[in-house]
């Protein structure tokens, strides 16, 4: 038998509106939107979801309703993707911003822990030696594999300038 919380949560926990992600994100959000704020398409989002829920699901409480994978997932892309601060997350999922700092860590732990091994290997033995002659071709000597980028605009030093670029130029 389970026992129902009667006590008011308003006398010892503050209310926090989720409504940004209820309403906004998920019934305005187009693709665009999604896409550009969380950085990925809603079926990755899915993927993503569906293949840490083991790993980051939670239960209610007798206290409080969980918050939910999907809220999980897009808390950590929302902080991953933008950069904001634990309390700016907070206010815009309706929850404390020790929570954005719970579930981000713990959803990176479930993502290197459960998706890294299956989605991103380092080259080995023949593979890596033909990595590296393929990229000594295109001018990179001495590079085993790449991972995307980032653009990051630097002054490289006049002797060795050639050293000091990416596909962007």
């Amino acid at each position: 038998m389970t026992l129902a919380c009667t006590i008011d949560r308003g006398v010892w926990c503050k209310y926090r509106s989720g409504n940004f992600w209820q309403q906004v994100v998920n019934e305005e959000f187009t693709a665009q939107d999604f896409r550009e704020n969380f950085r990925v398409n809603k079926s990755t989002f899915e993927f993503l979801c569906t293949e840490l829920e083991p790993a980051i699901w939670k239960s209610d409480t007798n206290f409080r309703e969980a918050v939910t994978v999907r809220e999980r997932v897009a808390i950590t892309l929302w902080r991953l993707s933008t950069n904001c601060d634990y309390r700016t997350i907070g206010h815009l999922f309706g929850v404390a911003r020790s929570t954005v700092c719970i579930i981000v860590n713990a959803t990176c732990r479930a993502i290197v822990d459960a998706l890294l091994q299956r989605y991103i290997s380092f080259p080995a033995g023949e593979r890596l030696h033909a990595t590296i002659e393929g990229f000594q071709q295109m001018g990179f000597p001495q590079v085993g594999g790449v991972i995307n980028g980032t653009h990051i605009p630097i002054l490289g030093p006049q002797q060795y300038r050639a050293d000091y670029h990416n596909h962007e130029g």
